[in-house]
């Protein structure tokens, strides 16, 4: 899992895959739970090796570094294959509370100043020919002149949940949205979309 800063985004998009994984600008932080680039403020939670304690080893992170960039430019480029000759795709980008780590620098995504046309706007200008949707997920209400973003709330009280969220509230949200088969819930429509 990476967590990504909102003003990380149009960043990405602007500039691909060219921005992760640069030597000097990743830090595991002082308690190494997770390893911060310096540059775009992304947080990797798994991408570097660990100790029996589950803290990142520091020590390698130099030599992992230009695997890690190769394997996530084969991504970033599935990515450009797929989105690149238009279609029609749903991209997300969700607010968790409960994701702020302590070895994070505090995020900014839920208060003024979070540039939702920005991002919206570097998914066009990278995939000119692309017919998408950007939902944004649990920011509050909100609008923007963009009708390609969508703002929505997931309600995650009514049942115990992991880090995913509510299959309850899930399943409102896509309610409408036709992703796969009806009948469906939230968990094995996005695993079958993960299969195709």
């Amino acid at each position: 899992m990476i967590l990504t800063p909102g003003n990380a985004v149009p960043m990405l998009f602007a500039a691909g895959p060219n921005l992760l994984f640069q030597d000097n600008k990743l830090d595991p932080g002082p308690l190494r739970h997770v390893v911060r680039c310096l540059a775009t403020g992304i947080l990797h939670h798994h991408d570097f090796d660990r100790d029996a304690e589950s803290l990142v080893v520091a020590d390698t992170m130099r030599a992992q570094a230009p695997v890690l960039r190769s394997k996530y430019a084969a991504l970033w480029s599935r990515l450009d294959e797929t989105c690149g000759t238009g279609g029609r795709v749903l991209f997300m980008r969700g607010w968790w509370a409960v994701l702020q780590h302590p070895d994070s620098a505090p995020r900014q995504d839920p208060v003024g100043g979070y540039d939702f046309e920005g991002v919206v706007s570097s998914i066009g200008a990278r995939y000119p020919r692309l017919d998408f949707e950007m939902m944004f997920v649990n920011y509050g209400p909100r609008t923007i002149a963009d009708p390609r973003a969508r703002f929505v709330d997931v309600d995650y009280s009514r049942e115990a949940c992991d880090w995913r969220g509510s299959d309850l509230g899930w399943d409102e949200v896509f309610d409408g949205i036709e992703l796969t088969p009806a009948g469906m819930t939230t968990r094995q429509q996005l695993a079958a979309l993960a299969q195709a």
